[in-house]
């Protein structure tokens, strides 16, 4: 596994200030954010199907272009979490409850 996640958001247009949140909140110098452009043409299924074809790493986020990262070093704290446990997956509600760091 490698020091590094991917990033992935479906958006109706491609914001970058959006994107430029995202990576400035992530705290990790590699990563990698996958936007992609969708009017409803594909499903999300569609889509989460084509970033795990792309993603260049192991540990993808699938998030929403509405959702406001608050804390920095996010991304850091993902890595770590799956780094230091034996986790495959969690999603982000577990995150925000049981670990508290993306309230």
């Amino acid at each position: 596994m490698n020091n590094s996640i991917t990033i992935a958001y479906s958006t109706r247009e491609i914001d970058p200030n959006y994107m430029t949140h995202v990576k400035s909140t992530c705290g990790l110098d590699k990563h990698e954010v996958l936007a992609f452009q969708n009017n409803g043409q594909q499903s999300l299924t569609e889509l989460y199907n084509q970033v795990l074809e792309k993603a260049k790493n192991d540990i993808i986020v699938f998030c929403h272009d509405d959702l406001i990262f608050e804390t920095n070093d996010w991304g850091k704290q993902i890595l770590n979490h799956f780094l230091n446990c034996n986790l495959n997956c969690f999603h982000s509600s577990n995150i925000c409850s049981k670990y508290r760091f993306l309230q």
